[in-house]
């Protein structure tokens, strides 16, 4: 949720992201809202995505 979770676009979905991971992993039918513990359950995993996110995003210009 802008500005809590990311000011940016790139960091808004990266924790969107990570929230959607995090959800994949304990089950089906089940929704996770994004906060900083998953950047505590979740490390690392996410550095790649970081940079193609912002490959595409200087791509865009």
């Amino acid at each position: 949720m802008y500005p809590e979770d990311g000011e940016t676009r790139e960091t808004l979905i990266q924790n969107a992201d990570k929230a959607m991971y995090y959800t994949k992993r304990n089950g089906k039918n089940n929704y996770q809202f994004y906060t900083s513990d998953l950047d505590i359950l979740l490390p690392r995993k996410f550095d790649l995505f970081e940079k193609l996110v912002q490959g595409v995003a200087k791509m865009r210009g």
